[in-house]
């Protein structure tokens, strides 16, 4: 899966994934924190941590609505 650059392609996949989570990929050397997307006009749209998420997430792996992207945690 891949997030759209340009924030005008932002919208369309915000509402084509509107039931869908992302998740730090702990497999990926992530942190296992859900992700939220992050929409930007002067620069790239793209994943980051949800706000106030700071503990690892064991949720549902694997489950239909959930997605697990590649992310480096800083």
């Amino acid at each position: 899966m891949t997030l759209p650059l340009e924030a005008t392609e932002l919208d369309a996949f915000r509402k084509r994934h509107e039931h869908h989570t992302f998740w730090c990929g702990l497999l990926l050397g992530g942190c296992g924190v859900q992700l939220t997307t992050k929409l930007y006009t002067d620069r790239v749209c793209h994943f980051a941590h949800h706000p106030g998420a700071d503990a690892p997430s064991h949720g549902a792996v694997g489950a239909p609505a959930v997605w697990r992207v590649q992310i480096t945690c800083m």
